[in-house]
């Protein structure tokens, strides 16, 4: 209701039809619109290999929905948890 009454919906018809895409690829555990939504992004938790990155790169790097394009940035969480960088002063 509050993305119609904005004129932007959280989950817009491109989007969804891209996370059906998604999700249908074999290393793919789920795929959603992060946040309020609004055509900006999108994001997919994958099994950690080199074949699913490639294989949800190839399908949004692939993606062609009107004006629309779709980059991957691939992030991983880091094994060591929270790491201090740098030292603030007291």
């Amino acid at each position: 209701a509050m993305g119609e009454a904005a004129g932007v919906p959280i989950e817009p018809p491109p989007q969804q039809r891209l996370l059906d895409v998604t999700c249908a690829l074999p290393p793919v555990i789920g795929a959603a619109v992060p946040g309020a939504g609004g055509y900006d992004a999108v994001f997919a938790l994958i099994k950690d290999s080199a074949e699913a990155r490639a294989a949800v790169a190839a399908a949004w790097e692939g993606w062609a929905e009107g004006a629309a394009t779709v980059t991957p940035l691939p992030i991983r969480c880091c094994p060591q948890g929270v790491v201090q960088h740098v030292t603030l002063p007291t």
